[in-house]
């Protein structure tokens, strides 16, 4: 009987020592994904990032990140979230393959793209 609580305690807290890794490297990932470039792409400055105010429409935001072709963007089935910078005059447009695409809001300009 003591064998077995000894073999029962040596995995469980094998189980829980995984899990217990596993959420402290993701969650470092998640505290460094904003000074770190490769885990997410940097935010970048439109021309209106100043002032505030965009002339671009959202249809116009779509047809800039279609020309991106890395981005495999056909329509906005395709597009998983938009989500607007106001302090930075931009876009982002991301995909459910978590590709994102930066857009100026003045200017309907790429201002960058990566996974």
């Amino acid at each position: 009987m003591n064998s077995l609580f000894r073999s029962i305690h040596k995995w469980t807290s094998l189980i829980v020592l995984l899990f217990f890794l596993w959420w402290l490297i993701t969650g470092m990932f998640l505290q460094l994904r904003k000074p770190v470039d490769w885990i997410q792409p940097p935010s970048q400055k439109g021309a209106g990032f100043k002032k505030y105010n965009p002339t671009v429409t959202h249809e116009d935001v779509l047809k800039a990140a279609m020309s991106v072709p890395e981005a495999n963007i056909k329509s906005w089935k395709d597009v998983l979230l938009l989500d607007t910078r106001f302090k930075h005059g931009m876009t982002k447009v991301r995909t459910y393959d978590w590709y994102e695409v930066q857009v100026d809001t003045q200017t309907a300009e790429v201002l960058s793209h990566g996974q």
